[in-house]
């Protein structure tokens, strides 16, 4: 994850200089979607392995984490004063 942090902060880096070909920011972009990919089949995995450590009474409950881990921000409300409430 920090590389991905990195590479954000280096395509924003860009965003401030005058001209910067978009060739490079399409390839600092590939990057990121590369470890992301490699980020997801590792948490696919991991998933994979910690459900065959629990119980099938276990199972529901696991599920229901999992769900509320991977959609976690997603129903965030913006904060107060922020842009969407004007």
């Amino acid at each position: 994850m920090d590389k991905i942090i990195s590479i954000k902060n280096t395509i924003f880096d860009l965003s401030k200089q005058k001209n910067t070909p978009d060739s490079i920011v399409e390839k600092l972009a590939d990057s990121i979607g590369s470890l992301q990919k490699q980020v997801e089949i590792n948490a696919f995995r991991h998933v994979v392995e910690t459900r065959k450590i629990c119980t099938p009474e276990q199972m529901p409950a696991y599920d229901s984490l999992m769900i509320k881990i991977i959609n976690k921000g997603k129903s965030r409300k913006p904060a107060a004063n922020s842009p969407a409430d004007k």
